[in-house]
């Protein structure tokens, strides 16, 4: 089996289920090309350990982590089978390798290793309209990062905080931003970047995914 690529994806706000905007349709042709994985192993920013921690349960619940939204949005649900054998073999990798791309080696194995976040995270800022005009500090964030991750620049996107320009506000707290290094981290170093341009909702939060290496398969 051909290397997984890895993906990070900006899942926006929770109204992104029912309002895709421009991302939707990119990621949704997006898993129409990529090679039917195995399992996904998602990195979540949605909830905070002291350390990481792996869900290992044969079937997860879905969970309303968000209040004051449509009532539509509640009654959705995601019955994804989960895989504790993926699960147990993430474990494996991280006891015995450490943090420094431990998991790679999933994607030799059929994995897609997806790190699901928000490449801007403002919600001080959120503004009530999707289309609402774009905060130029949000749009230099993610031109800092489009071009950091096209340039293969590790420590910079480790670094952040002193790398980017006005990331402190396109970060207020760094859950939302750490998936992305996940990802970028468990491709190869030379693996090509193809970034998705998915605009900006509501003024500050940026929809951009990204594509860590070779594109070798369809599902259509």
């Amino acid at each position: 089996m051909n290397r997984m690529p890895s993906l990070f994806v900006s899942h926006g706000a929770p109204t992104f289920a029912i309002e895709p905007a421009l991302a939707g349709p990119l990621l949704r042709q997006l898993g129409r090309e990529l090679p039917r994985p195995k399992a996904v192993l998602v990195f979540s920013p949605h909830w905070m350990t002291p350390g990481v921690r792996v869900s290992s349960t044969a079937t997860p619940e879905t969970v309303h982590d968000f209040g004051g939204f449509p009532a539509e949005l509640y009654r959705i649900q995601y019955p994804a089978p989960g895989s504790p054998e993926v699960a147990a073999r993430a474990l494996e990798l991280l006891n015995a390798a450490g943090w420094s791309r431990a998991l790679a080696p999933l994607a030799d194995e059929g994995v897609l290793l997806l790190g699901s976040g928000s490449i801007t995270h403002n919600l001080y800022e959120f503004r009530q309209e999707i289309g609402a005009a774009g905060s130029a500090y949000a749009s230099e964030f993610v031109e800092w990062a489009r071009a950091a991750l096209r340039r293969h620049d590790e420590a910079g996107l480790v670094n952040y905080l002193t790398a980017a320009p006005h990331a402190q506000r396109a970060h207020p707290t760094p859950d939302h931003y750490l998936p992305l290094p996940f990802a970028f981290g468990a491709a190869a170093t030379d693996a090509p970047v193809r970034v998705l341009d998915g605009g900006m909702t509501y003024g500050v939060l940026a929809m951009d995914a990204y594509l860590f290496g070779e594109n070798k398969g369809s599902n259509s």
